[in-house]
């Protein structure tokens, strides 16, 4: 049984943080992270299944991360930087 309109429930959103200028809050940016990690795989000739392999991780989930659909874990960044021979700092 519908609730009648008087009585509906207002749908959840999630406001985005704000700073004192106004300016959003700085999130995390995983297109940015995506295409350098695209970047730096392609520049060496890997593909996403040799590098997932190097990584321990699936070619499936790489792709996520590499499309900024999926935030890697901190584990997985240090892999991946090792992989492909990189700081840190340079994926990130």
């Amino acid at each position: 049984m519908a609730l009648p309109p008087t009585q509906a429930v207002p749908a959840r959103t999630s406001p985005s943080p704000r700073l004192d200028s106004g300016e959003a809050a700085e999130s995390w940016d995983g297109v940015v992270l995506g295409r350098r990690l695209r970047h730096l795989r392609t520049q060496r000739s890997l593909t996403l299944d040799a590098l997932a392999d190097r990584v321990g991780a699936t070619a499936s989930h790489l792709s996520l991360v590499e499309n900024g659909r999926r935030e890697p874990k901190l584990s997985l960044l240090s892999d991946l930087a090792s992989a492909l021979g990189v700081s840190m700092d340079a994926l990130l």
